[in-house]
């Protein structure tokens, strides 16, 4: 089934939602609402339960159609469905959930750090505490276990103003606890890009890898960096003390390509890259190779060692007196 519009595939979603659902047994009740989210809003579809009225399941529609026209609508229908029904049946566990959330001491052993652009989320921010590095905002997350009760396993809720109002915490209590916790419940990670590739051409064609193939990967001239489960990764830039251990890692001042909200590349000074060329590949790769939702910045970042000093190129190119820099 191939729709106009988004529209026409969101109200077709809706209908087959409530017939599908009420056919299983569940008393559903959907509404519509805006949802402000990293780098814009997003119109969701609540899904609720007569029984537990105060547990909704969200479905974004903008996120479903571009899967049904690859993969078919009645096989997202079909997910959708199973994921709805996987979550309406645990409904009363994630209230236990949204319960323990309104307990401090709960949360703050659970803090974490993301990262997002500050100029793409004017909206959110006025709504959400943070903290600036550059032109980004580091914002907070509590990491919500849901093994057996969510699909997925692990998820996170974004710390918003009217939880440290609730809670009578203040901004300094709340970071000084993420900062303190961060490490632990998101740890951070450093790798080189010539151990990751080997690894991802063996996950997508097996390991029947020619070896000279992989033997021809450079080593120590690009690395990543990221957390361990590989979520809200390029955070690890603000992680307490974690710009200079990677700079020992890599034992060089580096430049930081902002690869999504997960990741950030990491090239050290001596791979001599021109940060003219590698700055205007940033939005091209943003635009044709990231999720919207995903995008972190168009700018591109250098990290001095000595100094412990990270700033946008341009900055950095004007502090040192070269305002174009170009290597043979």
């Amino acid at each position: 089934m191939r729709f106009s519009s988004l529209a026409a595939f969101k109200e077709q979603l809706k209908a087959d939602l409530t017939k599908v659902l009420s056919a299983h047994g569940y008393d559903v009740k959907l509404s519509e609402h805006s949802v402000q989210k990293v780098n814009g809003v997003f119109e969701g579809i609540s899904v609720t339960d007569q029984r537990y009225p105060s547990v909704g399941v969200a479905v974004y529609p903008e996120a479903l159609y571009p899967e049904s026209e690859d993969r078919g609508y009645d096989a997202v229908l079909d997910c959708t469905v199973e994921t709805v029904k996987e979550s309406l049946n645990r409904a009363e566990e994630v209230g236990k959930i949204a319960e323990q959330l309104c307990n401090y001491e709960y949360v703050k052993n659970r803090l974490f750090l993301s990262i997002v652009n500050t100029d793409k989320n004017v909206e959110l921010l006025k709504n959400v505490p943070h903290f600036e590095i550059c032109d980004l905002s580091v914002v907070y997350r509590i990491k919500v276990e849901t093994d057996n009760v969510l699909p997925g396993g692990i998820g996170s809720v974004v710390v918003r103003t009217d939880m440290l109002n609730k809670w009578g915490v203040s901004e300094q209590e709340l970071k000084a606890d993420a900062l303190r916790s961060t490490g632990v419940v998101n740890p951070a990670q450093i790798s080189d890009m010539a151990d990751i590739i080997p690894e991802m051409l063996r996950n997508q064609f097996g390991h029947n890898i020619p070896e000279e193939l992989i033997g021809d990967i450079p080593k120590d001239v690009m690395f990543v960096a990221t957390t361990e489960s590989s979520l809200f990764g390029a955070a690890a830039i603000a992680y307490p003390g974690n710009l200079e251990k990677i700079a020992g890692y890599v034992n060089d001042s580096f430049w930081v390509i902002p690869s999504s909200i997960h990741e950030c590349i990491i090239l050290p000074d001596r791979a001599g890259i021109d940060p003219e060329f590698a700055g205007s590949l940033v939005p091209r790769v943003n635009a044709e190779c990231v999720k919207p939702n995903e995008v972190l910045s168009e700018s591109l970042y250098h990290y001095h060692w000595e100094h412990g000093l990270l700033e946008i190129k341009e900055d950095y190119l004007a502090r040192i007196g070269k305002g174009v820099v170009a290597y043979a």
